[in-house]
């Protein structure tokens, strides 16, 4: 099964982008989100709140997606090329952060595509040539 990472901030948190995520579950890939932001645990123990819930929109669409909670990785704003250097067997990971795509791009044989809102369907169609 062919495996994909969308970042969850203004990229898979975009209904444009949930279409794009949902036909590919749909077509068996293995989607995957990867975020810089803290899971709930960390949140709590760094902040000291109580918050079983502080990613709860970012569950709600991994769940309208059909994305396994298993498939979510808080990389806990360390550079998201951390994950992809163990874990370069991905067609690509769109994302909005430059920085981020320009890291993963230069130390991870993993394709980052960059997510422009205004240009979306160039980062899209890019990425859909990565799956061919």
């Amino acid at each position: 099964m062919e495996r994909v990472a969308f970042d969850f901030d203004d990229t898979l948190s975009r209904t444009d982008v949930q279409r794009f995520a949902d036909k590919l579950v749909k077509s068996d890939f293995e989607v995957w989100i990867v975020t810089s932001r803290l899971s709930d645990k960390a949140v709590m123990r760094r902040q000291q709140v109580d918050s079983t819930d502080w990613n709860r929109d970012l569950f709600a669409v991994a769940d309208s997606l059909n994305i396994s909670h298993h498939h979510i990785v808080f990389c806990s704003f360390q550079p998201k090329y951390e994950f992809f250097w163990d874990n370069e067997d991905f067609l690509f990971h769109l994302d909005d952060d430059i920085d981020e795509v320009n890291g993963i791009n230069g130390m991870s044989d993993v394709a980052a595509v960059h997510f422009v809102p205004t240009i979306r369907m160039e980062a899209i169609d890019k990425c859909k040539e990565l799956i061919k």
